[in-house]
């Protein structure tokens, strides 16, 4: 959660997180996402995560790399 919140101080426009909900219990997970989601709307997100469903609620477009 905090670094979420260094990440958006200053409101950027590009919001770079990597694996920001490793480690995290289920319960808190949803809501943690639902947080990035909701702060990270009108700004482009690029996230780093092993988890293509967490991808798939959080983001509108994913890229998989292999």
């Amino acid at each position: 959660m905090l670094t979420l919140g260094m990440a958006l101080i200053g409101r950027p426009s590009l919001v770079v997180l990597d694996n920001p909900l490793a480690g995290i219990d289920p319960s808190n997970k949803l809501k943690l996402m639902k947080t990035i989601k909701t702060w990270t709307e009108g700004r482009s997100l690029l996230m780093a995560t092993r988890d293509v469903d967490e991808a798939e609620i959080i983001g509108s477009k994913l890229a998989i790399m292999h």
